[in-house]
């Protein structure tokens, strides 16, 4: 059968028929490059990208000017992970024909896997100057900006996609993850549901919409589209991982924890499903395994923690007594407020430890036991022979719920600034005095996390049932959305408490710690003023959302980090009415006890 014949089968669909000419015609002529690359692409189109590559290398071998087929070559071996060959083909191809829009589409595909972005735009470009009618070169063009969070033009570049190919499932699907991370769920959904209409097993369509409905509070619904996600796509790890987080949100972690084992035996090196099955172990209470687990955070696209830096990493090996480790800060300043207490067991060892955290955090953690030197993040840092990230200590030392350094208060307020604050505060009343955290601040390198926060802020509204003639009210509160709210309850004669306001007094966390050495009391969300208060051995209740933290554990009202910290955690409803009324009860009880 001629290659013009086969062809013509291939246009029509008529794939089996094709496939088995291919096969006959090879049998007689093993030199066919035709009925080879004809075969390459059936065996591609199904996924079989490594058999695929035999027979475009076959085919290639009888055709080595066919750029065709040294693009043909280069696809086949991105798809098996040889990036740097497929480079070399889709530049050959390029070399052969100039003109060849494909080719420089494909290879800015993989310049931008391999991490090239720069070079990726150029050659994208360079495909739509060749053919400015190139969708996927459009969308690809678009995911590069998105990566280099340039979004507003990598939005323009998915709808220039979306406009010449109105059925372009990708670009849906890029389309909706770029709304979706910037917090625009809504209208995410919608490009979502065009991405799985174009493609109704669009794998990443699915796992986005399910994100998307969890940050519309959808969770049920989010899980019903991972099922469908895992059905399409039983042995994509990145399916089970998305099944697993819709467990994790709905408070079903056992059966979490199962998609995710399943998730890492399909895709060992799939850093995000080994990251969260680390956090998933840790809200069990797992915490050595879970902190194990915890190191692939430096593995992901977005890596937290990872560093380079002189010296040697320090994962546990036994240090010489004298030699000099840094450790530095990472993620939230709570994380670092809980994490800083390692750097005094370390300390013990003989080891001269030096700590970098954010400027912000400097004062207060200036006298941790066993510091030789604290630095903030801004300032060169000094030798050290050995160096280590904060949050990776616990792993190791191999920390277990039972060897959690738990002995508080770990910090302790300067005194001059504590008479200071006194003074500021006046003379104190027999009233109660509780400072109040109702919102935390957004992390903007994990945009991921947005939707988290906002369901563990409380609007100020829900605390006006605080009010109470026996308890005095301070806000801990920083940062401009949380101080306007204050302030415009305040203007609108709310009728919740008075809150005294003296933020604007408050320069560092040392501040912070000083006033709140002058309250009895901290009412706070999962904020890095939570974490203050129990490192400073101050009690203080945490109200937590339904999904909390994985630090706070499961079904405790208690937690090993901090002995004088009360939980106060929503139940299955997510609403903050029944933990209030029980934080309410509790606290009016405090207020009118006997001294």
């Amino acid at each position: 059968m001629l290659g013009a014949q086969l062809a013509t089968l291939y246009q029509a669909g008529r794939r089996e028929e094709v496939e088995q000419a291919c096969r006959e015609l090879l049998a007689r002529e093993p030199a066919n490059s035709e009925a080879a690359h004809l075969l390459g692409a059936l065996l591609f189109e199904r996924g079989q990208c490594a058999r695929a590559l035999e027979y475009f290398e076959r085919a290639a071998v009888q055709q080595p000017g066919n750029p065709q087929l040294q693009n043909d070559v280069g696809l086949a071996l991105h798809a098996v992970g040889r990036p740097e060959e497929a480079m070399q083909r889709f530049r050959a191809a390029i070399a052969l024909e100039p003109a060849f829009a494909d080719a420089y589409c494909n290879l800015g595909a993989v310049l931008e896997h391999a991490g090239s972005d720069r070079e990726a735009l150029e050659s994208l470009d360079a495909a739509i100057a060749l053919q400015p009618q190139l969708a996927r070169a459009h969308s690809n063009r678009g995911s590069v900006l998105h990566k280099r969070r340039e979004l507003d033009e990598a939005l323009r570049s998915y709808d220039r996609a979306i406009a010449i190919n109105p059925n372009y499932a990708a670009a849906h699907a890029r389309r909706g993850a770029l709304l979706l991370e910037s917090g625009q769920p809504a209208a995410a959904l919608a490009s979502l549901d065009r991405a799985l209409s174009a493609d109704p097993r669009d794998l990443f369509a699915y796992v986005n919409r399910a994100a998307a409905l969890g940050m519309l509070g959808r969770f049920d619904e989010a899980l019903a589209d991972c099922q469908r996600a895992v059905m399409a796509h039983p042995t994509n790890a990145v399916a089970f991982n998305a099944r697993a987080s819709a467990l994790v949100r709905l408070g079903r972690h056992e059966e979490a924890l199962a998609d995710y084992e399943r998730g890492m035996a399909l895709d060992p090196r799939y850093a995000e499903v080994h990251w969260n099955a680390g956090l998933c172990l840790l809200r069990l209470g797992r915490l050595r395994e879970g902190f194990g687990l915890f190191e692939w955070r430096k593995r992901l696209p977005r890596p937290l923690g990872k560093r380079q830096l002189a010296g040697r990493e320090w994962t546990g090996q036994k240090l010489l007594p004298g030699s000099t480790l840094l450790l530095y800060a990472e993620q939230g300043l709570g994380d670092t407020i809980q994490f800083c207490r390692y750097a005094t067991l370390v300390a013990r060892a003989g080891v001269h430890v030096l700590l970098e955290v954010p400027s912000s955090l400097r004062g207060l953690l200036t006298g941790v036991e066993g510091v030789a030197r604290v630095v903030s993040s801004d300032e060169p840092l000094p030798h050290f022979d050995w160096w280590c990230s904060l949050l990776s200590v616990p792993s190791a030392l191999g920390t277990t719920l039972g060897s959690i350094p738990g002995r508080t208060p770990y910090l302790r307020a300067e005194p001059s600034r504590v008479d200071l604050w006194r003074q500021r505060l006046g003379p104190k009343q027999r009233r109660l005095r509780v400072g109040l955290v109702w919102a935390g601040g957004f992390r903007p390198d994990q945009p991921e996390l947005e939707a988290a926060n906002r369901r563990r802020n409380i609007p100020l509204e829900q605390l006006a049932g605080l009010r109470h003639p026996q308890i005095e009210f301070y806000t801990l509160q920083k940062g401009a959305a949380a101080e306007q709210e204050l302030a415009d309850a305040v203007a609108r004669r709310w009728p919740g408490p008075d809150i005294h306001d003296f933020t604007a007094l408050i320069r560092d966390f040392a501040d912070t710690a000083a006033l709140v050495e002058n309250l009895d009391l901290v009412i706070s969300v999962d904020t890095s003023t939570a974490h203050l208060a129990g490192a400073l051995g101050k009690p203080v209740w945490i109200v937590n959302r339904f999904d909390g933290c994985w630090r706070w554990l499961l079904a405790r009202s208690d937690t090993p980090w901090y002995p004088t910290a009360r939980l106060y955690r929503q139940d299955s409803s997510r609403q903050w009415d029944g933990v209030l009324t029980q934080v309410r009860t509790d606290l009016f009880e405090l207020a009118t006890a006997p001294d």
